[in-house]
Order: C-alpha cells, then structure tokens, then sequence
C-alpha cells in the first residue's frame, strides 16, 4: 500500500477562464487528455503514467469512485507538467465547474474533495442530506450555505474572486452541517475564516 500524501491545498489565482484539462502521458510517448470527471482510470489503457500535465485544479485518486487521495494538482492557466508516476490511479477529477469563469460551487463528501460531489451552478438549491466536508468555488460569485434545508438555520458566507480564483477548502466552518446554499451573501452572513 502506497503512503497517504499529505495534502494541501492553497487558493488557485487563476487570472483568465479556462476549461480545465489533464493530460497523462506514459512511457512509450502515449497521451491521453480528459475534460471530464473519471470515476474508474482503470477502464483505460494508461500504460506505465510517468508525466501529467494539467490546467486548472485536479484531484488524482488512488481508489475508484473518487477516494483515497493520492495528490492535487492546483495550477492556473497554462498547461503545467509534471514528471510523476502515477500508474496507481484509480480516479480523477477537476473541482468546481469545467469553465473556471462559470460561477458555481461544488460540495464533496468527504474532506480531500473525496466521495460524491454535489454541483451547483443556480441560484439556489434547498435539499442537501449528505455529509459535505470540503468544497471549490468557480467563478465571482458568493455562496451563503445554510445549516437547514431550504435556506433556515444558521449561515455562513464563503467568497468567490472577481479575478477568476478556484477556491478549495476543507471545511472549517461553525455549522454543524449543511443543508441548502443561495448564491450570494448579506452583510449580516457570517463569512469564513478561510
């Protein structure tokens, strides 16, 4: 079994909209390139991964269906690269929307933005039930989450960038869940220490 990485993850500044891509390349030259998410890497024939390159902010998996974090990418515009091998992967996936510019925020269930992913990419949305422990923010706008279903109970308020940042946080917030986000925040939200 493979060491657990630590993993950190700093606020991306991401200067322009991007569509976020990764490229795996193996040891005979191969590339494979992805815009989407892949919840089982092993249905392709990577051959032995020795560089990826990536724009945008990755999560790279050990396990299938988005678990055990093996490392994150967190890079902006331009395609970085990095000389690594990676045959272990399971799974991968970008955070927060495909386009960087489309306000949006994903909640994941799990802290490391593992397990299930919840999007949302309207204004509102009233009826989350399960566990969220981290999250990534596309886009300027910002996001009031709300402790009870449909938009009661106590509220926090987490920010989006009017330069493009992708904002990714494990959760470190005074609710004791989360039940609903509006897009948007008051003056009189509590806002994150994040």
């Amino acid at each position: 079994m493979l060491p657990k990485l630590a993993l950190l993850f700093i606020p991306v500044m991401i200067v322009q909209a991007v569509i976020q891509e990764i490229i795996f390349y193996n040891q005979d030259g191969n590339y494979f390139g992805f815009h989407t998410h892949i919840a089982n890497a092993k249905r392709f024939d990577f051959g032995n991964v020795t560089k990826v390159c990536a724009k945008g902010a990755w999560v790279i998996y050990l396990l299938p269906d988005f678990e055990e974090t093996l490392f994150g990418l967190a890079y902006g515009t331009t395609l970085r690269c990095w000389n690594q091998n990676i045959s272990c992967m399971s799974s991968f996936r970008y955070l927060g929307g495909l386009d960087t510019d489309t306000e949006g925020i994903s909640f994941y269930a799990d802290r490391n933005f593992e397990g299930p992913e919840l999007h949302v990419d309207t204004i509102a949305y009233g009826g989350m039930s399960s566990p969220i422990n981290s999250l990534a923010i596309t886009g300027a706008s910002d996001w009031t989450v709300y402790a009870g279903t449909n938009f009661n109970g106590s509220a926090e308020c987490f920010r989006g960038s009017k330069s493009g940042i992708v904002y990714m946080t494990s959760l470190k917030t005074s609710l004791p869940q989360i039940g609903s986000v509006l897009k948007g925040c008051s003056k009189t939200t509590q806002e994150t220490d994040d």
